[in-house]
């Protein structure tokens, strides 16, 4: 099915969203942009409140109104408001419609990507160092495969979106994030217990200022536990990374 409105710019615009954060209307000001229609030609349905056909900065003022979601799933509620605005749906029923779908986004979001791929990426970066992999390789390590999720979320949550429209969430469903959340997680201990592993195996020992390190670790790790969405979100790479600067690998 074709539409009026463009997926590729969809997709690009969807990375620039965050440029405009702020604490009074979130991603709102990005999704208005992202969503401005590319002609500024008279657009939406007829018979709005005033009884008056809507103008394109009728829909701008609407689509600028609080917004929040992950940004990595931001262009499956892209897609699915630029093809409710295709369709005609009543603006009243847009407004409810991205309110309901903001807080299922950003909770699938959160778990997929904060707290399960980057994690996991981290840490296989990390056993890739262990392996005597140098700085490039490591880098390159990281980059290509968080990317790879990063990207194919985007892709595929825009093409989501746009094709299901108002039956957005059975589109969601049928992508399995919770299921892959799993996987995911199931992966990043995996790839710890190997970097735990390769670090036994090569008989390290705990160097002059070890203690301290591990002692920072023991602590930011009872934070997480006791809550706090900072830590959280950055804990697993912060405690990987301080085990590591607290450890001394002997020369080979």
């Amino acid at each position: 099915m074709g539409h009026s409105f463009s997926r590729t710019r969809l997709l690009v615009r969807s990375f620039f969203i965050q440029g405009s954060w702020n604490y009074r209307n979130l991603l709102g000001t990005g999704f208005a942009w992202a969503l401005r229609p590319e002609n500024g030609s008279v657009s939406g349905p007829e018979g709005g409140p005033s009884g008056r056909r809507d103008t394109e900065a009728d829909e701008v003022a609407r689509a600028a109104e609080p917004f929040n979601t992950h940004p990595y799933l931001s262009p499956v509620a892209l897609g699915a408001l630029a093809r409710m605005r295709e369709d005609g749906v009543d603006p009243a029923r847009i407004r409810a419609f991205r309110q309901a779908l903001r807080s299922p986004l950003g909770g699938l979001g959160d778990g997929l990507v904060w707290g399960g791929w980057r994690p996991a990426c981290l840490l296989g970066a990390g056993c890739v160092a262990l392996l005597g992999g140098g700085p490039g390789v490591v880098l390159a390590t990281f980059l290509v495969t968080y990317n790879a999720v990063h990207l194919a979320l985007r892709i595929h949550g825009l093409r989501v979106g746009s094709d299901s429209g108002l039956n957005v969430a059975a589109g969601i469903s049928k992508m399995g994030l919770p299921a892959w959340t799993e996987r995911i997680r199931a992966v990043g201990v995996l790839l710890l217990g190997l970097a735990l592993g390769l670090l036994l195996g090569r008989g390290v020992g705990v160097s002059e200022l070890g203690p301290a390190w591990v002692a920072g670790a023991i602590v930011l790790f009872l934070a997480g536990l006791s809550g706090g969405d900072l830590v959280r979100r950055w804990g697993p790479e912060l405690l990987f990374l301080l085990i590591l600067a607290g450890t001394r690998i002997p020369p080979s």
